[in-house]
């Protein structure tokens, strides 16, 4: 599959079961991964806009990987709390779960 280097600036945004300075392995005997599932505001239109955008970009340059057609049910992008999570903070919010065995830059603009 083709690389697609995405960046998104966000507004506003939670974590939740973030392991963004030191990665943990899932299970027993797996690869220790950072992760993080990033809560966003479903009022916040400006980020849910941008993420959307980016998902198409990556899928549009992933087509040659399926063959010229990106499938129909390939999952990705944001999903939504509300129909997919029994969570209070997960409610009227959308998320993305995120994990790599890299480490992830992460940066605050109040600094």
């Amino acid at each position: 599959m083709s690389k697609v280097n995405e960046r998104v600036i966000t507004g506003k945004v939670r974590f939740s079961y973030a392991n963004v300075f030191k990665p943990v392995a899932q299970e027993e005997g797996k690869t220790p991964k950072y992760s993080v599932s990033v809560i966003i505001d479903k009022n916040d239109k400006e980020t849910v806009a941008k993420i959307n955008a980016a998902f198409e970009k990556a899928k549009a340059a992933s087509a040659a990987f399926f063959g010229g057609t990106v499938p129909k049910g390939l999952k990705g992008g944001l999903r939504d709390g509300d129909a997919e999570k029994d969570d209070a903070a997960y409610q009227g919010a959308f998320f993305i779960n995120a994990n790599s065995v890299q480490k992830p830059g992460v940066v605050d603009a109040n600094l």
